[in-house]
This record gives C-alpha cells, sequence and structure tokens, in this order.
C-alpha cells in the first residue's frame, strides 16, 4: 500500500548524478527457479559491511504485482545492521512497465490517507508558509493535495513523471524535504539521504517514509511480501541503519511513526484489514486499485474485529521518520 512513485521514461534519459537513476540499471532479470545461493561475498549498501555468504540471512521473496505473479526473488540480510536487500540485478524498466501505481487517482481514501499523512507532516513542523519538496512525487497527487489547502510553496519532483521531472527544483533548497516510498527503490539510498541534505536549508527537516527491515520477519517472507515487494525494492534499511546514516550527516531525530499513513482509524481502512483482504483475493498490489469486491470470508468475526480494530495491530513493518538538519 505504498504512494504513487510513477516510473514512467526511460531511465537512460536520467541525469547521471540523480540517485534515482541507478535503481533502473538494466542487468539480468531474475526469474522464478533461480536457487537461493550467494555470491561468497556480498557489500551492505546501508552500513558498507562485507558479508560472508554462509553467514547470512535470506528467503525467496513473491513478487506481490500480478503480471509477475509466478516469479520470485532473493532477499538478504546484512548480520550487522539487519538491513535487507535484493541479490538480484533486474531490467527494472521491464518490471516498471504497467505498475499498478500508475493508475493511481485522486479518490476519496487516497483523500483520507492524504489527511493523515499532512497531520503527521503538521506535528513535524509544516506550516503553510514554509517550502516542502516532495522528491519522488510520482503524478503528484500529494503536490495537488497540498497545494489545493493553500500550502503555496509546494514543490514536486520525480526524473520518471514528465511534469514533474525539471531539474530546476534541484537547485533550491526546502525548508522540508519529504519522500515517501522512495529510499528503497534506489540503488544507493546513502546517496539518496546525502541529496535530501543538500536540498535542505539549514535548520531544515527531512522527512522519510519507508519500510523498516527491523520488524520484517524473513521466516515469514510470504506474509511480509507487500512491504519486501519484490523485485522493486532494493534495499530496506532497519531503524538502525538508517539513524546511522542520520547521525553521519549530522541530523537529529525528531519525530518517528512506526506505523504507515495509510493504516487509519476508519471502519475497514487499515493496514490488518487490507492484508486480510489481499490474502483473501490473489495477494497482490493491483488489488489495492480495483474496486473493493469482499466475499465472505470479509463477513467472518476475525475479519469484522480486523475492520474495526486493525489499526490498533498494524504490523510495525513501515515508517516514517522526521530529521532536523543542524542551522
Amino acid at each position: 500500500m505504498a504512494r504513487d512513485c510513477t516510473r514512467a521514461t526511460a531511465p537512460s534519459r536520467l541525469p547521471a548524478r540523480d540517485p534515482i537513476r541507478h535503481a533502473f540499471a538494466v542487468a539480468t532479470p531474475s526469474r522464478t527457479g533461480y536457487d537461493a545461493s550467494m555470491p561468497s561475498s556480498a557489500i551492505c549498501a546501508a552500513c558498507g559491511a562485507s558479508c560472508d555468504a554462509d553467514a547470512v540471512e535470506r528467503a525467496a521473496v513473491p513478487c506481490n504485482v500480478r503480471r509477475f505473479l509466478a516469479e520470485s526473488f532473493i532477499v538478504w540480510r546484512c548480520p550487522r545492521c539487519r538491513s535487507l536487500h535484493a541479490r538480484d540485478d533486474v531490467d527494472l524498466d521491464h518490471y516498471y512497465r504497467d505498475y499498478p501505481f500508475h493508475s493511481a487517482e485522486m479518490a476519496w481514501v487516497t483523500r483520507l490517507f492524504y489527511r493523515v499523512l499532512t497531520r503527521r507532516l503538521k506535528r513535524c513542523g509544516l506550516r503553510r508558509d514554509m517550502s516542502l519538496l516532495d522528491y519522488g512525487c510520482g503524478k503528484g497527487l500529494y503536490v495537488q493535495f497540498l497545494t489545493d489547502r493553500d500550502y503555496q510553496r509546494i514543490s514536486g519532483y520525480d526524473a520518471y513523471a514528465p511534469a514533474f521531472c525539471d531539474e530546476a527544483v534541484l537547485q533550491r533548497r526546502y525548508d522540508m524535504v519529504f519522500s515517501q516510498d522512495v529510499l528503497e527503490h534506489v540503488a544507493d539510498p546513502r546517496e539518496l539521504l546525502n541529496r535530501f541534505d543538500e536540498l535542505a536549508q539549514p535548520g531544515g527537516r527531512i522527512v522519510v517514509g519507508t519500510p523498516d527491515a527491523s520488524h520484517i520477519d524473513l521466516s515469514r517472507a510470504d506474509f511480509h511480501r507487500h512491504s519486501l515487494h519484490q523485485p522493486y525494492h532494493r534495499h530496506i534499511l532497519s531503524r538502525e541503519a538508517l539513524l546511522d546514516i542520520a547521525r553521519s550527516l549530522g541530523w537529529r531525530l525528531e519525530r518517528w511513526y512506526d506505523t504507515p499513513y495509510v493504516n487509519t482509524p476508519a471502519p475497514f481502512i487499515n493496514v490488518r484489514s487490507w492484508l486480510r483482504y489481499a490474502r483473501s483475493r490473489d495477494n497482490t498490489l493491483d488489488l489495492a486499485f480495483e474496486p473493493f469486491r469482499p466475499g465472505a470470508n470479509m463477513l467472518t468475526p476475525a475479519a469484522l474485529f480486523d475492520g474495526l480494530f486493525g489499526a490498533l495491530r498494524c504490523p510495525r513493518a513501515d515508517i516514517l521518520a522526521a530529521f532536523r538538519k543542524p542551522q
């Protein structure tokens, strides 16, 4: 249930210094039937540790996009910082073609999610007179939502969205740099966090929404398939790794939400209830963008309990962290 993050144009058109560009390098596709073997060593993109292949935890994770449901991908965990990494290089341009989030629209449930998100950002310091950059804004739905509510200094950037790929917005500094569901998609998360530091004003805020590897159990990879979101998520940082990188940049943690903004108190609009619904169908991300078609199994006592109280039992696998850059 990630936010829209459109990948529309060819990766070769991106500027060489854009950190997002490296997430879409064309390499060897990973297909069902690959074994779980690892190279003799691997480098953690989060903490830099060189990991012994025989010592790492790993799992085969099924794709959660319907078009590639028959494929699975190997994810491994760094034993030092607990971050998770996709093992195989893949042709991501191939996988992003017909990506479900491309069909995201400003529906009533989207507005509900964005109201929750905006309340969080206001608690993180957002004011109507502040400049904000939504980095990786996709089709710009959240930019539109804020602008419609009199936040007039809102900019969006997404290298793969024609309406938001103007790099002029990257030549300015902002009071708040916000990025939701982008960090885990790139090949070098440290480089992207450094870019956010460059884009933030001295004393500015950096707010990052991303999965948290600390709360993803690879022994239950199928349960976590939506947070793992293979092969699209290249590196999922643990809380420890994200905070270590933030400290190295001099950032101060000001707020931490350990549930996603799509987990709302509204009946049946919470992560638990959606996961139950997804498992009752084909357990794909595509369901989030299709008409809701509940069956009889969504009327059981357990399903009704999740619909009414599931927000209180949300898995802690997706977070929002707000940092303050030093003056």
